[in-house]
């Protein structure tokens, strides 16, 4: 009877035991989870942390578990803005994307304006799908696109509207015509011709601007001055061509070298507010990008990235670097998205209570919280 008494005794302080201990596992779990829940609440609550601030971590239980959260704020670059003029001449691939119906084509049209900035064209008028497709990615032809135009019959064509589709009375911002003297593809025009284009543009579109490019002063004063100079001599012109403005086609100085502001320097000396655009060459000029963007910021001059010998469009890359520039000279406005991160610990270790922290972290979610502008604080 006694031995039946002091089993039972025994068999009930086992159970208390066993009910004891699973009752002190569940507090020790629920104070564990508890503990994750009010770090992650304590961590949405302070949401305002600076960039890359790790506003919460839960000591890693040495059992193996996951069990640290933390967030994060990054950023990614969306867009750019320009804050003033900042063209392009794009490659062929761009330009006449309209009529090529691809799909992709018509993006990387797009994305000029809407990702890198750019706000103002230079392109052929061509047919009415590439002007048409242009105009939808952010240039209207009446105040940002500058059509480039032959001095020739087929030019004359072009201004009044001949074959493309537009109407007798639509215009463009500008008509240009590039390096009516030392372009290779044609003669060089005599000043008369030049002269009469000139004048048939201005009667025809008395509201838009014309200009040329030439590779220097002296080709570009043969048409603009009387007298004018001529590497070393000077003489008349009775064809004076009224313009209003001068561009530079030349990528390197009179030396061969690579640093065409010599010739920037000229020109402007020359013609004052008259040269207030000029090319920057996306195939020659990537490692002078800052100088020579900054040259323009500094003499009130307009850049446009000239990138249209490129067929293949094997300088795309180079906007990138070009855009970069010209936001740390002051052309451009940078708009990045700004996400909010989570990431969860899982353990680098299975059972180490001497290195509690040596967490693997990995992303959970993120949340876009908006597109934000980026103060520019250049090296």
């Amino acid at each position: 009877m006694r031995k039946n008494q002091l089993g039972n005794i025994i068999f009930t302080l086992s159970i208390l035991s066993f009910l004891i201990s699973c009752n002190d596992s569940m507090n020790e779990s629920m104070g564990t989870e508890n503990l994750i829940s009010e770090v992650e609440n304590e961590s949405l609550e302070n949401s305002e942390k600076r960039t890359n601030e790790v506003v919460s971590k839960v000591p890693v239980d040495p059992r193996g578990i996951e069990v640290g959260w933390q967030i994060l704020y990054e950023y990614e670059f969306d867009h750019y803005v320009a804050k003033s003029e900042f063209g392009i001449w794009p490659t062929e691939y761009r330009q006449y994307a309209g009529s090529s119906g691809d799909p992709d084509r018509i993006a990387k049209l797009n994305e000029l304006h809407s990702k890198w900035g750019f706000n103002y064209i230079a392109a052929y008028i061509g047919v009415l799908p590439n002007i048409t497709a242009i105009e939808a990615a952010g240039f209207p032809k009446e105040t940002n696109y500058m059509a480039i135009v032959e001095a020739n019959q087929a030019g004359r064509d072009a201004v009044a509207n001949v074959y493309n589709g537009l109407s007798p009375n639509d215009y463009f911002w500008a008509y240009y015509t590039d390096e009516p003297y030392s372009n290779t593809d044609h003669p060089p025009y005599t000043q008369s011709f030049l002269k009469s284009f000139r004048d048939y543009v201005v009667q025809l579109r008395p509201i838009s601007f014309f200009g040329f490019g030439e590779v220097s002063v002296n080709e570009a004063n043969r048409y603009t001055h009387d007298p004018y100079y001529w590497y070393g001599v000077y003489h008349p012109n009775y064809h004076v061509v009224t313009v209003n403005f001068i561009s530079c086609t030349r990528y390197w100085d009179y030396f061969k070298r690579n640093d065409q502001r010599p010739l920037w320097t000229e020109l402007k000396n020359k013609y004052e507010s008259t040269f207030s655009r000029t090319w920057i060459s996306a195939n020659l000029d990537g490692s002078e990008f800052s100088t020579l963007l900054g040259y323009c910021k500094n003499n009130n001059i307009a850049p446009w990235l000239f990138q249209a010998l490129d067929a293949n469009d094997l300088t795309d890359g180079m906007i990138s670097q070009y855009c970069d520039a010209a936001r740390n000279a002051g052309f451009l406005d940078r708009y990045d998205k700004k996400y909010k991160v989570w990431y969860k610990c899982t353990l680098t270790h299975s059972h180490d209570p001497a290195k509690p922290y040596l967490c693997n972290w990995v992303e959970d979610r993120r949340v876009l919280e908006g597109i934000y502008f980026m103060p520019n604080n250049p090296q």
